[in-house]
């Protein structure tokens, strides 16, 4: 695949998500039936014991259905984790899974658990060593939040922080032309298809090349 294919795809699959992270979308009909919804992702998003490893769909769900992993929005989404953070670090947020599988994997009760709470996940993992097999049931009314330490000016901080990253974001995206790094990074993979000979541009330039050959001679 022509890595400039593959970075549209990408792109494209992100920029469509956008929209379907929120609770603001309702149903939207017939269209749910092979698009992937704000209602569909919700689901992936909550921790609801019958929603957990549902509604993996970017675009389209129909591979979900297919495949048996898709379920309906039928009671109100739970957000956050089965296992609660209850820190702010945000290295451990990356890396504390990775600490908790390994340490429930190593509690199982004979050698063959150990190995399931890697390859088959920590919940069957626990089954067989006669623990829990499903995650805590969870309701909007019995979920608790973890209180934020953070006051008005540190939160008045990340907002100032936030905007301003946004805008030297899209301003980078704006003047990538411009940059020195630009035809080394971002334009390589744009001047890919141009290098083997395709494209518009390049058949131009190949003509005026050709113009110039008896001129020269």
């Amino acid at each position: 695949m022509r890595p400039a294919l593959f970075a549209t795809s990408v792109a494209i699959s992100t920029v469509y998500q956008f929209w379907i992270h929120t609770q603001l979308v309702g149903r939207i009909g017939y269209l749910e039936w092979f698009l992937n919804a704000a209602s569909h992702h919700r689901v992936h998003h909550a921790i609801n014991p019958r929603y957990l490893d549902k509604n993996h769909g970017a675009i389209l769900i129909v591979w979900d259905r297919l495949f048996g992993t898709y379920i309906d929005e039928t009671e109100p989404c739970v957000y956050g984790l089965v296992g609660p953070l209850r820190s702010y670090n945000p290295l451990w947020a990356q890396l504390h899974y990775f600490v908790d599988l390994a340490r429930r994997s190593a509690s199982g009760a004979v050698a063959g658990g150990r190995a399931a709470g890697v390859v088959e996940g920590p919940l069957v993992a626990a089954g067989r060593a006669g623990g829990p097999k499903v995650a805590p049931e969870v309701s909007v009314e019995s979920f608790v939040k973890y209180p934020s330490p953070a006051g008005r000016g540190a939160l008045a901080l990340a907002g100032v922080l936030f905007v301003v990253a946004t805008a030297a974001g899209i301003g980078l995206l704006y003047a990538q032309g411009s940059l020195s790094l630009a035809p080394r990074v971002g334009g390589a993979v744009g001047r890919a298809p141009l290098a083997r000979g395709g494209g518009a541009p390049a058949r131009r330039a190949a003509g005026r090349a050709a113009a110039a050959e008896p001129a020269r001679a």
